[in-house]
């Protein structure tokens, strides 16, 4: 009996949702990832720390929550969906110089935006539109569609 309790795997909470499959069968249960969940517990809280991102959601399954975190919530705020508030919640240590706090500036509703990291751009799953950080180049203006930026022979 002690071999069945070593050899199960832990359980783990996570959000689900369930999916529609065909006829008779039963629903699908979707995970949800870690930016979907920290993105449900930005628009509930309004204002948050990443540290209250962290100690709400991740639980250890997720590998480096914090370097993720901390990428979509840059990339956020470089698209302007998130704003920095200029006081500071107060640290851990003595010379710390606080937590970084930020709110929700534009709410784009239920489903999580995606960054696009390659793009450079956010896609708005819930309007389908692309928002793209203010000096980003447009996908319209690549090399190969802008004859000015690009090399002539010589």
């Amino acid at each position: 009996m002690t071999d069945a309790l070593i050899r199960a795997k832990p359980a783990v909470a996570r959000m689900t949702v369930a999916c529609k499959r065909g006829r008779g069968k039963p629903p699908a249960k979707k995970s949800s990832g870690l930016r979907e969940r920290a993105w449900w517990v930005m628009r509930q809280k309004g204002q948050f720390t990443r540290d209250d991102l962290l100690t709400t959601l991740a639980d250890g399954t997720y590998k480096d929550a914090p370097s993720n975190l901390q990428k979509y919530i840059t990339a956020l705020e470089r698209v302007g969906v998130l704003a920095r508030l200029k006081r500071r919640a107060p640290g851990n240590t003595l010379t710390s110089n606080g937590h970084v706090i930020w709110r929700v500036a534009r709410d784009l509703g239920r489903a999580a935006p995606v960054w696009r990291p390659k793009q450079q751009e956010l896609l708005d799953p819930n309007s389908g539109a692309l928002l793209r950080p203010p000096g980003s180049p447009a996908a319209d203006d690549r090399t190969l569609n802008n004859p000015d930026q690009q090399e002539t022979p010589a």
